[in-house]
Protein backbone atom coordinates (compact mmCIF):
# COMPACT_ATOMS: atom_id res chain seq x y z
CA UNK A 1 0.00 0.00 0.00
CA UNK A 2 2.65 2.64 0.87
CA UNK A 3 4.47 1.88 -2.42
CA UNK A 4 1.23 2.22 -4.40
CA UNK A 5 0.44 5.52 -2.66
CA UNK A 6 3.95 6.79 -3.43
CA UNK A 7 3.55 6.04 -7.15
CA UNK A 8 0.16 7.69 -7.38
CA UNK A 9 1.36 10.89 -5.68
CA UNK A 10 4.41 11.28 -7.96
CA UNK A 11 4.37 13.64 -10.89
CA UNK A 12 3.23 11.21 -13.58
CA UNK A 13 2.57 12.22 -17.17
CA UNK A 14 -1.02 10.94 -17.17
CA UNK A 15 -2.22 13.22 -19.94
CA UNK A 16 0.00 11.50 -22.54
CA UNK A 17 -1.09 8.05 -21.32
CA UNK A 18 -4.78 8.47 -20.52
CA UNK A 19 -6.01 5.14 -21.95
CA UNK A 20 -3.51 3.18 -19.85
CA UNK A 21 -4.37 5.03 -16.62
CA UNK A 22 -8.10 4.61 -17.24
CA UNK A 23 -7.53 0.89 -17.54
CA UNK A 24 -5.42 0.98 -14.35
CA UNK A 25 -8.27 2.74 -12.53
CA UNK A 26 -10.70 0.04 -13.64
CA UNK A 27 -8.35 -2.70 -12.42
CA UNK A 28 -7.91 -0.90 -9.11
CA UNK A 29 -11.70 -0.68 -8.64
CA UNK A 30 -11.98 -4.39 -9.48
CA UNK A 31 -9.22 -5.21 -7.00
CA UNK A 32 -10.97 -3.20 -4.31
CA UNK A 33 -14.25 -5.11 -4.87
CA UNK A 34 -12.48 -8.49 -4.85
CA UNK A 35 -10.63 -7.70 -1.63
CA UNK A 36 -13.85 -6.57 0.07
CA UNK A 37 -15.59 -9.79 -1.02
CA UNK A 38 -12.90 -12.20 0.11
CA UNK A 39 -11.23 -10.37 3.01
CA UNK A 40 -14.10 -8.46 4.49
CA UNK A 41 -12.97 -6.10 7.27
CA UNK A 42 -9.31 -7.14 6.71
CA UNK A 43 -9.21 -5.83 3.15
CA UNK A 44 -6.69 -2.99 2.45
CA UNK A 45 -8.06 0.51 2.17
CA UNK A 46 -7.91 1.06 -1.60
CA UNK A 47 -10.78 3.52 -1.93
CA UNK A 48 -8.76 6.73 -1.24
CA UNK A 49 -6.11 5.71 -3.77
CA UNK A 50 -8.77 4.79 -6.34
CA UNK A 51 -10.54 8.13 -5.87
CA UNK A 52 -7.25 10.07 -6.11
CA UNK A 53 -6.38 8.27 -9.34
CA UNK A 54 -9.83 8.99 -10.83
CA UNK A 55 -9.49 12.66 -9.88
CA UNK A 56 -6.07 12.86 -11.54
CA UNK A 57 -7.47 11.19 -14.69
CA UNK A 58 -10.43 13.58 -14.79
CA UNK A 59 -8.17 16.61 -14.32
CA UNK A 60 -5.89 15.45 -17.14
CA UNK A 61 -8.91 14.85 -19.39
CA UNK A 62 -10.36 18.28 -18.58
CA UNK A 63 -7.07 19.91 -19.53
CA UNK A 64 -7.35 18.66 -23.13
CA UNK A 65 -7.72 21.60 -25.58
CA UNK A 66 -11.36 22.28 -26.30
CA UNK A 67 -12.57 22.29 -29.88
CA UNK A 68 -12.10 25.78 -31.21
CA UNK A 69 -9.18 27.91 -32.44
CA UNK A 70 -6.50 26.17 -30.34
CA UNK A 71 -7.95 22.74 -30.95
CA UNK A 72 -8.13 23.36 -34.68
CA UNK A 73 -4.52 24.56 -34.69
CA UNK A 74 -3.35 21.46 -32.83
CA UNK A 75 -5.30 19.24 -35.20
CA UNK A 76 -3.76 21.02 -38.18
CA UNK A 77 -0.25 20.53 -36.83
CA UNK A 78 -0.92 16.85 -36.14
CA UNK A 79 -2.32 16.38 -39.62
CA UNK A 80 0.71 18.06 -41.22
CA UNK A 81 3.08 15.96 -39.15
CA UNK A 82 1.27 12.77 -40.01
CA UNK A 83 1.35 13.63 -43.72
CA UNK A 84 5.06 14.36 -43.49
CA UNK A 85 5.94 11.21 -41.62
CA UNK A 86 3.44 8.76 -43.05
CA UNK A 87 4.66 6.99 -46.17
CA UNK A 88 2.20 7.22 -49.02
CA UNK A 89 0.35 10.23 -47.63
CA UNK A 90 -1.92 11.66 -50.35
CA UNK A 91 -0.66 14.75 -52.20
CA UNK A 92 -3.48 17.02 -53.37
CA UNK A 93 -1.74 20.29 -54.27
CA UNK A 94 1.55 21.92 -55.19
CA UNK A 95 2.29 22.86 -51.60
CA UNK A 96 1.97 19.25 -50.45
CA UNK A 97 4.14 18.16 -53.36
CA UNK A 98 6.85 20.65 -52.39
CA UNK A 99 6.74 19.51 -48.75
CA UNK A 100 6.97 15.89 -49.82
CA UNK A 101 9.98 16.64 -52.03
CA UNK A 102 11.69 18.57 -49.23
CA UNK A 103 11.09 15.63 -46.92
CA UNK A 104 12.66 13.30 -49.48
CA UNK A 105 15.69 15.57 -49.79
CA UNK A 106 16.15 15.82 -46.04
CA UNK A 107 15.82 12.07 -45.50
CA UNK A 108 18.18 11.32 -48.40
CA UNK A 109 21.10 13.25 -46.91
CA UNK A 110 21.85 10.91 -43.98
CA UNK A 111 21.28 7.93 -46.27
CA UNK A 112 23.80 9.21 -48.82
CA UNK A 113 26.26 10.01 -46.03
CA UNK A 114 25.90 6.49 -44.62
CA UNK A 115 26.41 4.90 -48.04
CA UNK A 116 29.56 6.97 -48.60
CA UNK A 117 30.94 6.11 -45.17
CA UNK A 118 30.57 2.43 -46.00
CA UNK A 119 32.08 2.89 -49.49
CA UNK A 120 33.35 6.28 -50.64
CA UNK A 121 32.71 5.45 -54.30
CA UNK A 122 29.13 4.20 -53.90
CA UNK A 123 27.28 5.04 -57.12
CA UNK A 124 23.91 5.11 -55.36
CA UNK A 125 24.92 8.02 -53.13
CA UNK A 126 26.35 10.05 -56.02
CA UNK A 127 23.29 9.36 -58.19
CA UNK A 128 20.65 10.06 -55.53
CA UNK A 129 22.34 13.21 -54.27
CA UNK A 130 22.50 14.78 -57.74
CA UNK A 131 19.02 13.66 -58.77
CA UNK A 132 17.37 15.29 -55.76
CA UNK A 133 19.68 18.32 -55.90
CA UNK A 134 18.97 19.37 -59.48
CA UNK A 135 15.59 17.86 -60.35
CA UNK A 136 13.62 21.00 -59.38
CA UNK A 137 15.93 23.50 -61.11
CA UNK A 138 14.26 24.35 -64.42
CA UNK A 139 15.65 27.82 -65.10
CA UNK A 140 18.92 29.73 -64.87
CA UNK A 141 19.03 31.95 -61.74
CA UNK A 142 18.34 35.65 -62.23
CA UNK A 143 21.51 37.65 -62.89
CA UNK A 144 22.65 41.07 -64.01
CA UNK A 145 24.60 42.04 -67.14
CA UNK A 146 27.85 40.91 -65.47
CA UNK A 147 26.32 37.45 -64.90
CA UNK A 148 26.24 38.06 -61.12
CA UNK A 149 23.42 36.43 -59.14
CA UNK A 150 22.24 36.98 -55.56
CA UNK A 151 23.33 33.46 -54.59
CA UNK A 152 26.08 32.86 -52.07
CA UNK A 153 28.97 30.44 -52.41
CA UNK A 154 30.68 28.46 -49.68
CA UNK A 155 32.67 30.33 -46.99
CA UNK A 156 36.36 30.77 -47.80
CA UNK A 157 37.35 28.97 -44.59
CA UNK A 158 35.47 25.86 -45.67
CA UNK A 159 36.97 26.00 -49.17
CA UNK A 160 40.46 26.20 -47.68
CA UNK A 161 39.70 23.30 -45.34
CA UNK A 162 38.55 21.15 -48.26
CA UNK A 163 41.64 22.00 -50.30
CA UNK A 164 43.88 21.13 -47.34
CA UNK A 165 42.14 17.76 -46.96
CA UNK A 166 42.61 17.12 -50.67
CA UNK A 167 46.30 18.04 -50.54
CA UNK A 168 46.73 15.65 -47.61
CA UNK A 169 45.27 12.83 -49.71
CA UNK A 170 42.23 12.23 -47.47
CA UNK A 171 40.03 11.55 -50.49
CA UNK A 172 37.48 9.17 -48.96
CA UNK A 173 36.81 11.35 -45.89
CA UNK A 174 36.70 14.49 -48.04
CA UNK A 175 34.13 12.92 -50.36
CA UNK A 176 31.65 12.56 -47.49
CA UNK A 177 32.09 16.23 -46.54
CA UNK A 178 31.93 17.49 -50.13
CA UNK A 179 28.74 15.59 -50.88
CA UNK A 180 27.13 16.99 -47.72
CA UNK A 181 27.99 20.55 -48.82
CA UNK A 182 26.91 19.94 -52.41
CA UNK A 183 23.51 18.70 -51.21
CA UNK A 184 22.84 22.30 -50.10
CA UNK A 185 24.79 24.13 -52.82
CA UNK A 186 23.46 23.18 -56.27
CA UNK A 187 25.55 25.81 -58.10
CA UNK A 188 28.91 25.17 -56.42
CA UNK A 189 30.41 23.57 -59.52
CA UNK A 190 33.98 23.64 -58.19
CA UNK A 191 32.76 21.12 -55.63
CA UNK A 192 31.58 18.80 -58.41
CA UNK A 193 35.04 18.93 -59.94
CA UNK A 194 36.69 18.28 -56.59
CA UNK A 195 34.46 15.24 -56.03
CA UNK A 196 35.51 13.98 -59.47
CA UNK A 197 39.19 14.51 -58.62
CA UNK A 198 38.77 12.59 -55.36
CA UNK A 199 37.16 9.73 -57.28
CA UNK A 200 39.97 9.90 -59.83
CA UNK A 201 42.55 9.47 -57.08
CA UNK A 202 40.54 6.52 -55.76
CA UNK A 203 40.59 4.93 -59.25
CA UNK A 204 36.78 4.95 -59.34
CA UNK A 205 36.14 5.21 -63.09
CA UNK A 206 32.42 4.35 -62.96
CA UNK A 207 31.82 6.87 -60.19
CA UNK A 208 33.64 9.53 -62.22
CA UNK A 209 31.34 8.82 -65.17
CA UNK A 210 28.33 9.14 -62.87
CA UNK A 211 29.36 12.65 -61.81
CA UNK A 212 30.18 13.66 -65.40
CA UNK A 213 26.88 12.47 -66.88
CA UNK A 214 24.63 14.04 -64.24
CA UNK A 215 26.47 17.33 -64.57
CA UNK A 216 26.32 17.14 -68.38
CA UNK A 217 22.54 16.78 -68.22
CA UNK A 218 22.30 19.90 -66.03
CA UNK A 219 24.48 21.91 -68.43
CA UNK A 220 22.39 20.71 -71.36
CA UNK A 221 19.14 21.69 -69.62
CA UNK A 222 20.39 25.13 -68.52
CA UNK A 223 22.60 26.68 -71.23
CA UNK A 224 24.84 29.40 -69.84
CA UNK A 225 24.68 28.16 -66.24
CA UNK A 226 28.46 27.67 -66.10
CA UNK A 227 29.07 31.35 -66.90
CA UNK A 228 27.24 32.72 -63.84
CA UNK A 229 28.75 34.13 -60.65
CA UNK A 230 27.87 34.32 -56.98
CA UNK A 231 26.90 37.60 -55.30
CA UNK A 232 30.56 38.48 -54.59
CA UNK A 233 31.66 37.92 -58.18
CA UNK A 234 33.18 34.49 -57.56
CA UNK A 235 32.36 32.22 -60.52
CA UNK A 236 30.11 29.17 -60.26
CA UNK A 237 32.95 27.41 -62.09
CA UNK A 238 36.54 28.67 -61.82
CA UNK A 239 38.98 28.23 -64.74
CA UNK A 240 40.07 24.76 -63.55
CA UNK A 241 36.46 23.65 -63.31
CA UNK A 242 35.61 25.06 -66.73
CA UNK A 243 38.58 23.22 -68.18
CA UNK A 244 37.36 20.02 -66.51
CA UNK A 245 33.87 20.61 -67.95
CA UNK A 246 35.30 21.08 -71.44
CA UNK A 247 37.49 17.99 -71.24
CA UNK A 248 35.32 15.55 -69.29
CA UNK A 249 31.70 16.73 -69.20
CA UNK A 250 30.92 18.27 -72.58
CA UNK A 251 32.03 15.23 -74.63
CA UNK A 252 28.99 13.38 -73.25
CA UNK A 253 26.75 15.88 -75.08
CA UNK A 254 28.44 15.78 -78.45
CA UNK A 255 27.29 13.81 -81.44
CA UNK A 256 28.45 10.30 -82.23
CA UNK A 257 30.76 11.63 -84.97
CA UNK A 258 32.91 13.52 -82.48
CA UNK A 259 35.84 11.77 -80.77
CA UNK A 260 33.96 11.57 -77.50
CA UNK A 261 34.41 9.36 -74.52
CA UNK A 262 31.62 6.84 -74.09
CA UNK A 263 30.29 5.11 -71.03
CA UNK A 264 31.90 1.93 -69.79
CA UNK A 265 29.06 -0.28 -70.98
CA UNK A 266 29.99 0.66 -74.59
CA UNK A 267 33.68 -0.17 -74.24
CA UNK A 268 33.44 -2.68 -77.11
CA UNK A 269 32.59 0.12 -79.57
CA UNK A 270 35.21 2.61 -78.35
CA UNK A 271 37.90 3.68 -80.80
CA UNK A 272 41.36 2.40 -79.87
CA UNK A 273 42.62 5.91 -78.96
CA UNK A 274 39.71 6.52 -76.55
CA UNK A 275 40.19 3.17 -74.87
CA UNK A 276 43.94 3.75 -74.62
CA UNK A 277 43.43 7.21 -73.10
CA UNK A 278 41.17 5.82 -70.38
CA UNK A 279 43.60 2.99 -69.66
CA UNK A 280 46.61 5.31 -69.17
CA UNK A 281 44.86 7.59 -66.64
CA UNK A 282 45.78 5.37 -63.65
CA UNK A 283 49.35 5.31 -64.96
CA UNK A 284 49.31 9.12 -65.20
CA UNK A 285 48.26 9.40 -61.56
CA UNK A 286 50.76 6.87 -60.25
CA UNK A 287 53.87 7.39 -62.37
CA UNK A 288 53.39 10.75 -64.06
CA UNK A 289 52.99 12.06 -67.59
CA UNK A 290 56.06 10.59 -69.30
CA UNK A 291 55.16 6.86 -69.09
CA UNK A 292 51.54 7.65 -70.00
CA UNK A 293 52.70 9.56 -73.10
CA UNK A 294 54.99 6.68 -74.09
CA UNK A 295 52.04 4.29 -73.97
CA UNK A 296 49.88 6.51 -76.19
CA UNK A 297 52.77 7.06 -78.60
CA UNK A 298 52.83 3.33 -79.28
CA UNK A 299 49.29 3.63 -80.59
CA UNK A 300 50.20 6.71 -82.62
CA UNK A 301 53.09 4.87 -84.28
CA UNK A 302 50.84 1.98 -85.29
CA UNK A 303 48.06 4.26 -86.64
CA UNK A 304 46.90 3.72 -90.23
CA UNK A 305 46.15 6.83 -92.23
CA UNK A 306 45.90 10.52 -91.41
CA UNK A 307 42.53 10.31 -89.67
CA UNK A 308 43.70 7.78 -87.07
CA UNK A 309 46.92 9.70 -86.52
CA UNK A 310 44.87 12.88 -85.89
CA UNK A 311 42.76 11.20 -83.20
CA UNK A 312 45.81 9.68 -81.50
CA UNK A 313 47.46 13.11 -81.45
CA UNK A 314 44.28 14.62 -80.03
CA UNK A 315 44.29 11.95 -77.30
CA UNK A 316 47.87 12.97 -76.45
CA UNK A 317 46.81 16.63 -76.22
CA UNK A 318 43.93 15.72 -73.92
CA UNK A 319 46.31 13.67 -71.77
CA UNK A 320 48.62 16.67 -71.38
CA UNK A 321 45.61 18.81 -70.48
CA UNK A 322 44.50 16.30 -67.82
CA UNK A 323 48.04 16.39 -66.42
CA UNK A 324 47.66 20.21 -66.20
CA UNK A 325 50.47 20.74 -68.70
CA UNK A 326 48.52 23.47 -70.43
CA UNK A 327 51.36 24.97 -72.49
CA UNK A 328 52.25 21.54 -73.86
CA UNK A 329 48.60 20.76 -74.60
CA UNK A 330 48.14 24.17 -76.27
CA UNK A 331 51.06 23.59 -78.64
CA UNK A 332 49.66 20.24 -79.75
CA UNK A 333 46.14 21.63 -80.14
CA UNK A 334 47.44 24.55 -82.24
CA UNK A 335 48.98 22.02 -84.64
CA UNK A 336 45.75 19.99 -84.77
CA UNK A 337 43.69 23.12 -85.35
CA UNK A 338 45.96 24.12 -88.23
CA UNK A 339 45.67 20.61 -89.69
CA UNK A 340 41.87 20.87 -89.64
CA UNK A 341 41.93 24.25 -91.39
CA UNK A 342 44.52 23.30 -94.00
CA UNK A 343 42.61 20.14 -94.94
CA UNK A 344 39.21 21.79 -94.93
CA UNK A 345 37.94 19.17 -92.46
CA UNK A 346 36.72 21.86 -90.05
CA UNK A 347 33.85 22.49 -92.49
CA UNK A 348 32.98 18.81 -92.82
CA UNK A 349 33.50 17.77 -89.19
CA UNK A 350 32.38 20.81 -87.17
CA UNK A 351 31.96 18.78 -83.97
CA UNK A 352 35.60 17.74 -84.11
CA UNK A 353 36.68 21.33 -84.79
CA UNK A 354 34.56 22.51 -81.86
CA UNK A 355 36.11 20.04 -79.47
CA UNK A 356 39.64 21.07 -80.44
CA UNK A 357 38.77 24.77 -80.15
CA UNK A 358 36.98 24.37 -76.81
CA UNK A 359 40.02 22.64 -75.32
CA UNK A 360 42.37 25.19 -76.88
CA UNK A 361 40.29 28.02 -75.41
CA UNK A 362 40.43 26.34 -71.99
CA UNK A 363 44.23 26.14 -72.25
CA UNK A 364 44.40 29.87 -72.97
CA UNK A 365 42.22 30.57 -69.93
CA UNK A 366 44.45 28.50 -67.65
CA UNK A 367 47.81 29.77 -68.87
CA UNK A 368 49.46 32.87 -67.31
CA UNK A 369 47.78 35.83 -68.97
CA UNK A 370 49.75 38.16 -71.25
CA UNK A 371 48.90 40.11 -74.39
CA UNK A 372 49.62 37.22 -76.77
CA UNK A 373 47.56 34.71 -74.79
CA UNK A 374 44.63 37.10 -74.42
CA UNK A 375 44.70 37.94 -78.11
CA UNK A 376 44.74 34.26 -79.07
CA UNK A 377 41.92 33.52 -76.64
CA UNK A 378 39.75 36.24 -78.17
CA UNK A 379 40.44 34.94 -81.67
CA UNK A 380 39.44 31.40 -80.65
CA UNK A 381 36.31 32.77 -79.01
CA UNK A 382 35.28 34.52 -82.23
CA UNK A 383 35.72 31.28 -84.15
CA UNK A 384 33.70 29.40 -81.55
CA UNK A 385 30.92 31.94 -81.93
CA UNK A 386 30.95 31.32 -85.67
CA UNK A 387 30.83 27.52 -85.25
CA UNK A 388 28.59 27.26 -82.19
CA UNK A 389 25.67 29.65 -81.61
CA UNK A 390 25.36 28.45 -77.98
CA UNK A 391 28.67 30.18 -77.19
CA UNK A 392 27.10 33.49 -78.23
CA UNK A 393 23.99 32.81 -76.14
CA UNK A 394 26.15 32.11 -73.09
Amino acid sequence: MPRLEQVITENIAIKEQLPMFRQLSEHLSGLEAACAEHLGDDSPLLLPISRRLKTMIQRAADNQPAPGVVGAAVAQVKQAASQLLTPGAPIDNERDAHKALRAQQESARPLCAWWLKQKATDLRALRLNRTLLWMTIDAVPERNAEQITVLRGLPLEKLKLYQDRFDQGKYADLLVELEASLAKAPFWFDGQRMVWECLQNLNAELAMREVEIHFALLVQRLPGIVELRFHDGAPFADPSTRAWIAANVMPHLQSASAPRKVESENVETQPAWEKALEEVLPLLRKEGLKPAVQTLKQGLQSAHGGRERFFWQFALARLCFMAKKYELAKNQLETLDQTLQDSGLHAWEPDLALEVLHLLHSCCELLPQNHAVRERKEEIYRRLCHLDLEVVLE
